[in-house]
């Protein structure tokens, strides 16, 4: 039930019912009266409102009405006056013209400092802008990337209008340009004065400075060197403005930015963060030692030959460090200092000679042959035991026509020179070795006869023949007819109890380390069958009608297996931004048996096939430290050792990699290349991948010094295919086989 209303509800309401229209004076005098009497008449109209309702609401069924309520005083506002509003509409129509014939746009422009936002509403704002840019250059020489503002050209080629007017009145002031693999287009004061030098090259003359550049074969021109008015050069690669792969030389010194190339490419040299690069010294260019300092690399004062003996002790078999510096018309290194350094006790009573591979000692002892420089008889004959024990041929040879007694030693061994050559394939060494036994009389024995027989396949031995030699020898004999790839042999050996359970295969291939040539045979043959039930083994008329648009790689067959490696490493580890693209092979024309070789032991290669992978379309973007981080797992995780950022495809969300054929994994991944990948991450991210690198790189090299020996052993051991490839010979499979 409502509330009766109060005597204040009441006096209100009385006071707003009167007549509007009468003076103010009356209209306070009725007021003032009727107040009064309300207020002696307050309860009685009170009984009389409760008695009221309760009547009404007892004999009607209806919604309770609320009692009279003091109205909120209205307020009146006068009307606006026409003119005032008339101005105001057309300000409003000025201010739409205006945006119409200026639409305000933001430019913001990465400084050095750090990025400033400019917000434009009109051309005077504009040239402002552009006098403050203008300004700037006049006493700084780096590029200011374009963070947003000013479209690409292609763009505003498309659009036009707002777009196309901003771009080239900042053209008309500046040179706009895109550098190769940048993402963002970036401001440049524009040259006063240009010199043509020929060989398409030209020098640029600005306020700030000069620049000397050099035209791709693009038609682009790419910033070749650069000098500062205090008279500072910085020479190399550039990325918005700044120096990113080069040298730059100021009165501190010479600084050197991940230098555009190593000459030694080493990774015990980029371990010790030493290595030798060339570099223009006064105006002369030179090949220089470099020293690691930071991020970067600096002229280093220590003498060359130390170090580059240490890193020699690295180096693979194939390589020859000294023999590199020898060659070099800059070889800043005397022959003579470095023949008299190899063969001159070091601190620790060692011939530095004796820690070289065999192309380094070969380096040394033809320069002392030519240099004059007598050897030591014992130098030399401790030479030829190491030569013996390591089968370096050329050095052997060299060795014994210096002094044919060498041979001698063989006698001392327990194991001959010429079988240890034969064991592992070695068939020119053991030639060599043959002969010079003959000529000092020094006979074969039995075990060097039982190596030979199975060098040449002999099969004319008994089983009880084999069966009476030891355990070890014959280990010996099975995997020295893997090594000539003689099948009956390996079969017979097989039937006689030599035959192993194959552990898993490992890497990019289907074998593994100790399987026999049969097992071989089988497992290839089921790797083809499968890469056939999954079309990814194709015949000519089975091949796509767009072939064209697809990659091809011709004969290089442990692309498909190298694929397949990274896409499993991927899927295994949980990454969700590196890939691999898709691979397929296409019979050659007119082949009715396909030959698969095996390449560097495991590795499988055919000339019968051609093979294609899918094109991926690059973007051009910098990847996050999340995805960098992938990528390094990725490599180390599968061995891959081609590092550089030409070899990974960055696509919108993902990272693929490229040229996965078989030399590409490897056990020791290039961690010295890593650093190759700063360039993929933004600038401010580089020191933060930097950091993950050398982490990375201290914690393999530890596990190296740990393991490494002793995993090498084991390896060699078990394989019995590492020679194989050696003789060429390749497993054979009938087409139909495989359909």
């Amino acid at each position: 039930m409502a509330t009766p209303p109060s005597s204040t509800s009441s006096r209100s309401h009385t006071t707003i019912s009167t007549d509007d229209h009468k003076s103010s004076a009356s209209e306070n005098s009725v007021t003032r009266t009727h107040q009064v009497a309300t207020e002696q008449q307050g309860s009685f109209l009170s009984q009389i409102w409760t008695k009221i309702f309760s009547s009404f609401f007892s004999s009607h069924t209806v919604t309770p009405v609320a009692p009279p309520q003091v109205p909120t005083p209205i307020h009146i506002e006068r009307e606006p006056q026409p003119a005032l509003e008339l101005q105001k509409l057309q300000e409003n129509i000025q201010q739409q013209l205006a945006r119409l014939e200026f639409p305000p746009y933001q430019l913001t422009v990465k400084f050095p400092s750090g990025p400033k936002t400019y917000l434009i509403n009109n051309k005077q704002e504009e040239a402002e802008v552009i006098r403050e840019l203008e300004q700037w250059f006049l006493k700084n020489y780096e590029s200011l990337p374009i963070e947003d503002g000013i479209s690409s050209e292609d763009f505003c080629q498309i659009v036009g209008g707002q777009y196309a007017r901003i771009r080239k009145i900042f053209a008309d002031h500046f040179v706009l340009s895109k550098p190769a693999h940048e993402i963002q287009e970036s401001l440049n004061p524009k040259p006063i004065a240009q010199e043509n030098l020929g060989d398409d090259r030209i020098r640029l003359y600005y306020t700030s400075g000069i620049r000397e550049q050099q035209r791709l074969k693009q038609g682009k021109w790419e910033l070749e060197s650069r000098i500062y008015p205090n008279g500072d050069v910085e020479k190399g690669a550039f990325s918005a403005g700044k120096l990113s792969q080069g040298y730059r030389c100021s009165q501190e010194g010479y600084t050197f930015l991940y230098p555009d190339k190593f000459f030694i490419n080493s990774t015990y040299l980029e371990l010790s963060g030493y290595n030798f690069t060339e570099a223009e010294i006064d105006g002369k260019t030179q090949l220089v030692l470099i020293e690691r300092n930071g991020l970067s690399y600096r002229l280093s004062q220590k003498p060359p030959l130390p170090i580059l003996f240490q890193a020699a002790k690295k180096a693979p078999f194939y390589s020859s460090y000294l023999k590199q510096i020898l060659s070099s018309p800059l070889n800043p290194i005397s022959p003579k200092a470095l023949v008299e350094y190899a063969l001159t006790l070091d601190d620790n009573d060692e011939f530095p000679i004796f820690s070289l591979n065999e192309n380094d000692v070969l380096s040394v002892l033809t320069q002392a042959k030519m240099l004059n420089i007598p050897l030591l008889p014992a130098t030399l004959s401790n030479l030829f035991a190491k030569s013996a024990e390591k089968n370096w041929t050329d050095v052997t040879q060299f060795l014994l026509e210096i002094d044919p007694t060498f041979i001698d030693q063989t006698k001392k061994e327990q194991v001959s020179f010429f079988r240890k050559a034969l064991q592992k394939g070695y068939e020119r060494d053991a030639d060599i070795w043959k002969k010079a036994m003959l000529a000092r009389n020094i006979p074969l024995s039995q075990e060097d006869l039982w190596v030979e027989k199975i060098q040449l396949g002999d099969n004319s031995f008994s089983d009880a023949d084999f069966q009476n030699l030891s355990p070890s020898f014959q280990k010996e004999l099975y995997q020295e007819a893997h090594v000539y790839a003689h099948e009956h042999l390996v079969a017979r050996m097989n039937g006689l109890g030599m035959k192993q359970l194959a552990i898993a295969p490992q890497g990019p291939t289907p074998l593994s380390p100790n399987m026999d040539l049969t097992t071989q045979q089988a497992a290839i043959h089921s790797y083809l069958k499968e890469l056939r039930h999954n079309h990814r083994l194709l015949l000519p008329e089975e091949a796509p009608k767009n072939l064209a648009s697809f990659h091809c790689n011709k004969d290089d067959f442990s692309r498909i297996p190298g694929a397949d490696f990274v896409k499993k490493t991927v899927q295994r580890l949980g990454l969700k931004h590196i890939d691999a693209a898709e691979t397929f092979g296409v019979l050659k024309e007119g082949i009715s048996t396909l030959h698969i070789e095996l390449d560097h032991g495991l590795f499988l290669q055919s000339k019968d096939l051609d093979i294609y992978a899918e094109k991926i379309i690059p973007v051009e973007r910098f990847i996050s430290l999340e995805e960098a981080f992938e990528l390094l797992d990725a490599i180390e995780d599968t061995g891959f050792c081609d590092i550089h950022p030409s070899n990974f495809i960055v696509t919108e969300n993902k990272i693929y990699f490229c040229d996965l054929e078989s030399t590409n994994f490897q056990k020791h991944t290039g961690y010295h290349l890593m650093g190759s990948l700063l360039s993929l991450v933004k600038p401010e991210d580089q020191e933060a991948l930097w950091e993950s690198i050398n982490t990375r790189t201290e914690a393999r090299q530890k596990w190296a010094e740990e393991h490494e020996q002793e995993t090498k052993k084991q390896w060699e051991q078990e394989n019995l295919s590492y020679f194989f490839y050696r003789r060429g010979k390749p497993f054979a499979f009938p087409v139909g086989s495989l359909l």
